[in-house]
């Protein structure tokens, strides 16, 4: 996942040790992932008391009132959805054409199986009690990728799950240092 980055940063985006990240980063961070927009109409996706609690806790100390969970949410999803566009487009391609071509799935480049493997797969989790709204917009977007995508019984819980799993390892490193920020006593 491509990440606003600090120049100090390696090629795949892991960050050395005792390197602090610019202010540039985190300001472009906060400006991409905690922008407050109108999520109405809304529909709701229901997550695992696990992430739920996750986002909360980064939303309550890092987006102050810049963000609501929802908006943090879909930032993310829609910059997920924006940096893979190509291969979910192969994959929907080749997952509409194997109606007619029982083949077509067996084309899809590595790049194409990989992003499958890892965030269009059921997990069989129970996702009924903690919901956070996103735009009708998105949350139709993600409905029409699960349903033409297909794959191993996916659903929208599940995709959005693998989704926010993946941003928050990506960028564990930069959303610890900025909460550590928070904390700090100015000197």
């Amino acid at each position: 996942m491509t990440t606003p980055q600090d120049s100090n940063t390696n090629a795949g985006g892991i960050h050395p040790e005792g390197v602090v990240f610019s202010d540039d980063v985190k300001r472009a961070y906060e400006a991409t992932f905690f922008t407050r927009f109108s999520i109405k109409p809304k529909r709701c996706i229901c997550f695992t008391e696990s992430l739920w609690s996750q986002v909360k806790r980064i939303v309550t100390i890092l987006g102050g009132d810049k963000a609501t969970m929802g908006t943090y949410v879909q930032n993310i999803i829609d910059f997920h959805l924006d940096e893979n566009k190509v291969v979910i487009a192969e994959l929907t391609a080749a997952s509409l054409l194997s109606d007619t071509d029982e083949k077509a799935m067996d084309s899809l480049s590595a790049a194409a199986r990989k992003y499958q493997a890892c965030f269009l797969t059921g997990d069989g989790v129970n996702r009924t009690t903690n919901q956070i709204y996103v735009s009708r917009d998105c949350a139709q977007r993600l409905k029409r990728i699960v349903k033409d995508v297909g794959g191993e019984n996916p659903t929208i819980g599940g995709y959005v799950d693998a989704i926010l799993r993946e941003h928050f390892d990506d960028c564990a490193d930069l959303i610890a240092e900025m909460t550590n920020d928070k904390y700090r006593k100015p000197i």
